[in-house]
């Protein structure tokens, strides 16, 4: 995944392709080799589960969006991070400056929290109606997340132990 930014859906169909092939040959092995139907009904629930994780993305009626969202829970699993996302379906999609800038102050903020001790990773987005909600551990007042999120006019809070940053768009 070469830039955290700019989502190559290829690549995500490509993994997910993957994964599913996997967890699909999985079940096939345990089906040959008789196991129970518990380990046959626990395949099945992961093959279920991964479906269903990435339909809950594009519920938000926003491709564009939905399709940043899960390439960022991509890297972030990649990068071992905490990704969690709460995503209400939007009324119509955003503008291309609008998820530019959002693109922009999730992938700074990916790239920082990698470097962080693996205990302290995470990310949560929100998205509501017309406003983002981001939340991060706590990063340097002069990082450059905090200092682009400031810059691109988002509200940012300093909380016990996390930075919130949102934006009405």
């Amino acid at each position: 995944m070469n830039s955290i930014s700019e989502p190559d859906i290829y690549l995500l169909l490509r993994h997910f392709r993957h994964d599913l092939l996997n967890d699909l040959q999985l079940l096939m092995g345990h089906l040959q080799l008789g196991r129970s139907n518990d380990v046959l009904y626990q395949d099945a629930s992961n093959i279920v589960s991964r479906i269903q994780e990435v339909s809950s993305i594009f519920a938000c009626n926003d491709d564009s969006l939905a399709t940043s969202v899960w390439y960022w829970k991509s890297v972030a699993t990649v990068a071992r991070i905490r990704f969690s996302q709460q995503i209400e379906p939007v009324q119509e999609p955003f503008n291309k400056e609008v998820l530019a800038s959002l693109r922009s102050i999730v992938s700074t903020l990916l790239t920082e929290i990698a470097t962080l001790e693996e205990d302290k990773r995470f990310l949560h987005i929100g998205i509501s109606g017309t406003q983002f909600l981001l939340k991060s551990p706590p990063l340097a007042d002069a990082a450059p997340a905090i200092l682009l999120a400031q810059r691109k006019g988002w509200q940012l809070e300093k909380t016990a132990g996390v930075w919130r940053y949102w934006n009405v768009h």
